[in-house]
């Protein structure tokens, strides 16, 4: 039986902290609310837990996107990207939408402190700290080759917003 206290106010729970055999279920694109940029929603289930993680499609981002292409999808060190990183960021993107669905890989979930003082409230001026749970920046691992899954969700080109 479990309590109140164990439904996530929004959103889906992330699994504690610890490394997951994970399938990909679903990949879609959004903006983030504040600035609009955008990013890919990886909806993540490995049987108990269902989980997000959102690689964003930035210039900066590119080292994860491509980690993620590599080590979920199968994308070969030998492909050739564009040189500037905001289009390669893109290019990766893409890949990405098209092939992670269905894939299974190990997934990283780490818990890190993060403090903050709110601006209003009875906690107002009083440091707070709260255990915030997320994948790991380098958090993705190929899953044993011989036991993946290599079906791929059809996606055409006109679906893809980048």
């Amino acid at each position: 039986m479990r309590k109140v206290s164990d439904i996530p106010e929004q959103g889906r729970a992330m699994p504690p902290a610890g490394t997951y055999t994970c399938s990909v279920l679903d990949v879609q694109t959004a903006k983030s609310k504040n600035k609009g940029t955008p990013y890919i929603d990886v909806t993540l289930s490995n049987g108990e837990y269902e989980f997000n993680d959102q690689l964003y499609v930035t210039a900066r981002t590119i080292n994860r996107l491509c980690l993620f292409a590599k080590r979920v999808c199968g994308m070969s060190d030998d492909t050739e990207i564009p040189d500037d990183d905001l289009e390669a960021a893109k290019f990766v993107a893409n890949y990405i939408m098209k092939n992670a669905v269905d894939n299974r890989c190990m997934v990283t979930v780490e818990e890190n402190d993060e403090k903050f003082m709110p601006e209003s409230g009875p906690d107002m001026g009083r440091t707070i700290t709260i255990k915030r749970r997320r994948v790991a920046f380098t958090g993705y691992e190929r899953y044993n080759e011989t036991e993946s899954t290599t079906t791929t969700k059809k996606v055409t080109d006109e679906d893809l917003p980048f």
